[in-house]
């Protein structure tokens, strides 16, 4: 079943802090993706929708999170990122996570408001597709 209480923390957390979210890569500490902004506050990592759901879940930052799920991939390969998510948003595919397979509209403005370097149009784009994904899956096991 969709986790959506956990997708509408998400679009909370990343509202509340634009800075602290990329799409380009599950975890960011750097500021070399296009969608990265130049500094990235509090912890100093940003996170995408993925995760984001990986830190909230487990109550912790984007960069202990990171950390964590880092060192659980070295333990046990066949453990990634996207896997993890999905299984715990209760998603059937990582789409919700790539931006290439995100429907043209969304698409079309995510690639818009990165060249124009605008984080707060990101942001709601994201939540308009988080919003989007709750919708097409979010009957499915009711």
């Amino acid at each position: 079943m969709l986790n959506i209480a956990l997708l509408e923390k998400v679009k909370a957390k990343i509202l509340e802090e634009p800075d602290q979210f990329v799409m380009s890569t599950y975890f960011s500490d750097n500021r070399f993706f296009a969608d990265s902004p130049e500094v990235i506050p509090n912890c100093g990592t940003a996170a995408c929708i993925a995760g984001w759901a990986l830190a909230i879940d487990a109550e912790e930052n984007p960069k202990e999170a990171n950390t964590r799920i880092q060192k659980l991939m070295f333990s046990s390969p066949s453990v990634d990122y996207g896997t993890l998510a999905i299984r715990l948003l209760g998603l059937p595919n990582r789409e919700m996570f790539v931006v290439d397979a995100w429907p043209l509209n969304y698409r079309y403005d995510w690639y818009n408001a990165v060249n124009d370097k605008n984080k707060k149009k990101q942001v709601e784009i994201a939540v308009k597709v988080i919003d989007y994904y709750i919708k097409l899956y979010g009957d499915e096991n009711d």
